[in-house]
């Protein structure tokens, strides 16, 4: 949830891989310690915070988009230029094929937004 007027972003996460925020050209992850709801009877959400600013690209993706490890999509969110970041989501769905090493198929989903 982004709150357009303050900025803040909420992020609520069970056991999924982080999220990454670039911001003034550093990658920040937001990490979930939390169990995958449906595992165990009680898991819960791990709730955090973080205010976005202006140019601040938030990137969310699917486990399937993890095969290859992190490393290679904070260099593509790192690298990317412009404001298009359908571009950037497509991109990171189309090169996570090419960075598996688990031999698996699985699915990408990708979610990447841009603060204006």
């Amino acid at each position: 949830n982004i709150n357009l007027e303050t900025g803040k972003l909420d992020i609520l996460k069970a056991g999924a891989p982080p999220t990454l925020i670039r911001r003034e050209g550093k990658i920040e992850r937001i990490n979930c310690s939390s169990l995958p709801v449906g595992i165990l009877n009680d898991v819960s959400f791990e709730k955090n915070s973080v205010t976005m600013k202006k140019g601040d690209i938030l990137l969310m993706f699917s486990d399937g988009a993890l095969g290859g490890g992190t490393q290679w999509l904070e260099q593509e969110l790192l690298c990317f230029v412009g404001d298009d970041v359908q571009m950037l989501a497509e991109r990171i769905v189309r090169e996570s094929k090419n960075h598996r090493m688990d031999g698996r198929d699985d699915d990408v989903t990708v979610i990447a937004a841009m603060v204006a």
